[in-house]
């Protein structure tokens, strides 16, 4: 791959940037250019991941946000279907419900959501 940049970048440490002095020290002379522009390059990278992985973050989100409100009009037929259903139904409905709806919000807890009471 040729390129014809006729831009050159450089620049000058501050006094934050012992890490990076000490890290530029350690390598010969002639190969402190090459580390600077791999590193960049793996920061590069890095940066663009990462963005790619929070989007990926904010569509699950998303995503778990639909699952609560199906669950909460899950949760309201239900309260209908008890108020119809006989008691002895009723209780059944009652704890099958509960259980049901113990593990969603246990679920739903493990990804930071937490039910509105």
């Amino acid at each position: 791959m040729h390129t014809n940049w006729k831009k050159r970048y450089s620049f000058r440490l501050t006094s934050d940037d012992q890490v990076i002095y000490e890290y530029l020290e350690q390598l010969p002379a002639n190969q402190r250019s090459e580390g600077i522009r791999k590193l960049l390059g793996i920061a590069v990278n890095g940066s663009q991941q990462g963005l790619e992985q929070q989007e990926m973050i904010d569509s699950l989100k998303k995503d778990i946000e639909i699952l609560k409100e199906n669950q909460v009009e899950m949760l309201r037929k239900l309260d209908n279907n008890n108020g119809q259903a006989s008691s002895k139904e009723s209780t059944s409905n009652e704890v099958n419900e509960q259980t049901m709806h113990e593990t969603a919000n246990a679920f739903l807890s493990s990804f930071g959501f937490q039910e509105d009471e």
